[in-house]
């Protein structure tokens, strides 16, 4: 029982530091991305349940260092689609109670509808 736990342990580590490069990654970029971020990979069915990933001009969200890699390691995107899909459902489970939930870039939300909240600005 405990090698089971210090595996998931172990796995949710790595899930971690995979969500942490891709993040520097996509703010290091000096565009916007196009439609939201690379996490919308994990709304992407067709990375996720299948070993054939589409071109990497075909997802969306990617910066221009995280097209290299996905050229580079093209065939290993379906596998980082899995763990976006991951992050977005502990994200979820996280903040279920809290106001933010996981929202992305330009209101768009993966989760469903937003608590929509005016902001004072002076």
């Amino acid at each position: 029982m405990k090698i089971l736990r210090s595996t998931i342990d172990m796995l949710r580590v790595l899930l971690c530091l995979l969500v942490a490069h891709f993040l520097r990654e996509t703010y290091a970029g000096t565009r916007k991305p196009p439609n939201g971020t690379w996490i919308r990979m994990g709304m992407l069915n067709e990375l996720m349940h299948s070993d054939r990933t589409p071109g990497c001009e075909f997802i969306p969200g990617l910066s221009s260092g995280q097209s290299r890699l996905c050229h580079l390691y093209h065939d290993h995107m379906h596998v980082v689609a899995l763990g976006a899909q991951q992050a977005l459902v502990e994200c979820k489970h996280q903040f279920q109670h809290m106001r933010w939930n996981c929202s992305l870039e330009d209101n768009v939300n993966v989760f469903g509808p937003v608590i929509q909240i005016g902001k004072y600005h002076k």
